[in-house]
Formats: C-alpha cells, sequence, structure tokens
C-alpha cells in the first residue's frame, strides 16, 4: 500500500509552468485594481477632475442666483414678471423664462451660467410680492465681489 503524499510534500515538490504563474499575476492584478476601485477610494484622473470642478460650478451657480434675484427684484415690473413666472408649471419652462428674462447673464459674461436659472427660479418662488420689507440694494456691476472690497489676509 502506497502512502499518499501529504499537502506540505505536494506544494515543495510542485512546479508551476510559466502559463500558469503569468495567468496569476494577472489575476492578482485584476483583484487588486476590483478591491482597491471598489473598496479603497481609487479613481481615474477623469473622475478626480469631475469631483473637483462640480462644487465649482455649484458655488458659481449659486452665486448667479443670488444676483439673479436681486435683479429680478429690481426690476420695475417685478410683481408683473413674477406672476408670470408662478404661471409656469415646469421647471425647465420655469428656467427658460428666468434664462429668457437675462436675469442670470451676470455683467460682461457671453452667457448665463449653467444652473443659475433654476436656483433663481426656485428662490424666485418661494417669495411673494411683499415677502421683503427691507429692499437691500442690488449688487454693483463689479459682479462677482457684490461691490464690497477685496479683503486681504493682512490685518492693521
Amino acid at each position: 500500500m502506497t502512502r499518499k503524499p501529504n499537502s506540505g510534500r505536494r506544494w515543495e515538490e510542485f512546479r508551476p509552468r510559466r502559463a500558469l504563474w503569468f495567468w496569476s499575476c494577472v489575476g492578482c492584478v485584476m483583484v487588486a485594481i476590483v478591491i482597491g476601485s471598489a473598496w479603497g477610494g481609487w479613481m481615474t484622473r477623469g473622475a478626480a477632475a469631475t469631483l473637483r470642478a462640480d462644487p465649482a460650478r455649484q458655488a458659481l451657480a449659486q452665486l448667479a442666483a443670488a444676483y439673479c434675484v436681486d435683479r429680478f427684484e429690481a426690476a420695475a415690473d417685478a410683481p408683473k414678471q413674477l406672476a408670470l413666472l408662478k404661471k409656469k408649471t415646469d421647471s425647465w419652462q420655469r428656467d427658460e423664462f428666468v434664462d429668457n428674462g437675462g436675469w442670470t447673464k451676470p455683467p460682461g459674461a457671453q452667457k448665463s451660467v449653467d444652473g443659475a436659472a433654476d436656483i433663481c427660479a426656485r428662490r424666485l418662488l418661494g417669495l411673494t410680492p411683499a415677502a421683503r420689507t427691507e429692499k437691500t440694494a442690488p449688487l454693483k456691476p463689479g459682479w462677482p465681489n457684490s461691490g464690497r472690497p477685496a479683503q486681504s489676509g493682512y490685518r492693521a
């Protein structure tokens, strides 16, 4: 009766071929990529650029929407325009109305800021004609600094 060699002995005697080594390495690399991407937080350069740019775009849209609301309220026919805006039922109609009104286009810009019309329309729909008792001055043409002096990092 011949004895079967134990697993330690078989491991010592095992001599893999080059193809097995190659495909084992390829499999390990693929597993590392999948685990690193799914749980390790790895990402492509394009995904990182998108993540970096989105907050900047959103901040610019918020700023342009604030400018839009101020310009809208400063207009002589603001109550009439607000009533027309409230008649629009779809969000794309409201965005188009605000864009066509020119309220989302900053001075000196060629086109309006992406996403500002939607934010502006939502803010305007939250207003009532007599919602603001204290009228604030509209932003000055020096957009985006809104007329305030630039603040330096130095203190006197």
